[in-house]
């Protein structure tokens, strides 16, 4: 018998130790996904913060554009005629260099690669100048293809909103507006520089920086867009697993219980328990207590602690002939107390005991009751005696005064 309980006893603390490891396995999973959400929460402040920023950025960039309008075909036709000065000017070389590459990039992703490879193999100088519509042969601007140069620079922005200028060609063309930026920042203050001698060429350079700033601050938020994207799908991802598992396990445990008895409530009271260290409660007692509270997991934690005092309880209402003798102690038995337990122990195989504590009830208050009266009248005579010596203290006072005078 002993050997069976205690392979009763290893059954039941493997069990335990399985369902613990189920729990530990269950929170870990909860507590990595709570981490990705806090994560999730972080990218979303930031994400609120980079679209503050990206506004400023962005209209900076379009009123930059704006100024590179057909107003400025006299000015780029004027450079033209004058290509050795953009060779030997840092400020046009790096606003022309971006140009043609933003340019190259609208036309790549509209799928004319041959052309934009065929251009890159021509002087930086022509490049741009076929770029803003300028005809070698004749010499002198085309007003239309200036008009659609300058109608893709005004609508810089619009290309990258709507995707027509590919991601992929953003890093290289911010890193051409940044050239830009240092050149435009060091150029010198000579009269003879480009910068200075064709509006068009501050223009560009203004549009190169702008652009270039607004390509970083949106590149920066669609990054973080996509790390938002990715953790809320593994979030999503981690809470479909903790369903499931959680869903598999509360089945698993439903089929060893009785069917008013929810597991869930069943998981949390093991929860408040293992909280406070009371472990070793059999699953029998956690059952019960359910089903006494209607899966209340509140109340039967409450129920449980009271099992100790249950238990004594018991043991003293096994034996009412004992109870019945402590009742003779009035002293320290509540009266009210005793006659509750009389009114329980009123049955017809317990009905002698209950006659006994009545009558030990009674003994007991007649008792009680000759103590009061035995402590009123002392207190009574007590008084008495006070008020006669009081009096005569008074007499022999005013004896003492009548003599004197």
């Amino acid at each position: 018998a002993r050997g069976a309980a205690e392979g009763d006893d290893g059954a039941a603390g493997a069990a335990a130790t399985a369902e613990d490891d189920e729990e530990s396995s269950l929170e870990q999973t909860q507590s990595r996904l709570l981490r990705m959400k806090d994560f999730a929460g972080v990218l979303e402040g930031d994400i609120r913060l980079s679209k503050e920023a990206l506004e400023p950025a962005r209209q900076a960039a379009v009123q930059a554009a704006q100024q590179v309008s057909t107003n400025e075909a006299t000015s780029f036709g004027n450079l033209c005629r004058n290509p050795a000065i953009i060779e030997r000017d840092e400020v046009a070389m790096s606003s022309l260099r971006f140009a043609v590459r933003f340019v190259d990039a609208l036309g790549a992703a509209d799928g004319a690669d041959a052309a934009a490879a065929a251009s890159s193999s021509e002087p930086l100088a022509q490049q741009a100048m076929a770029a803003g519509g300028w005809d070698s042969a004749r010499g002198q601007l085309d007003a239309q293809s200036f008009a659609s140069f300058s109608a893709k620079v005004v609508g810089s922005v619009e290309s990258v909103e709507k995707g027509r200028l590919r991601p992929d060609d953003w890093a290289s063309l911010a890193a051409l507006g940044g050239a830009a930026r240092q050149a435009l920042r060091g150029r010198p203050n000579a009269p003879s520089s480009a910068v200075t001698s064709y509006t068009v060429v501050r223009h560009l350079a203004n549009w190169a920086t702008q652009f270039a700033g607004f390509l970083e601050a949106h590149g920066e938020l669609l990054r973080k867009q996509k790390q938002l994207e990715a953790v809320r799908a593994e979030a999503a991802a981690a809470q479909k697993a903790l369903d499931e598992d959680f869903a598999a396990a509360l089945a698993d445990a439903a089929q060893n219980l009785p069917p008013d008895v929810d597991p869930l409530a069943l998981r949390a009271l093991r929860k408040r328990l293992r909280g406070k260290g009371s472990v070793h409660l059999p699953e029998e007692a956690l059952v019960a207590a359910l089903q006494r509270c209607q899966n209340r997991d509140d109340d039967a934690e409450s129920l449980l602690a009271k099992i100790p005092a249950a238990t004594a309880a018991l043991a003293a209402a096994s034996d009412p002939q004992r109870l019945a003798e402590a009742a003779a102690d009035a002293a320290a038995i509540d009266g009210r107390a005793l006659r509750r337990v009389a009114i329980l122990l009123r049955s017809e195989d317990l009905l002698a005991a209950a006659r006994r504590t009545a009558a030990a009830l009674r003994r007991a208050d007649k008792e009680a009751n000759a103590e009061l009266r035995k402590k009123r009248e002392a207190r009574e005579a007590e008084a008495k005696a006070k008020a006669e010596a009081e009096a005569k203290a008074a007499a022999e006072r005013a004896a003492d005064a009548a003599a004197t005078t």
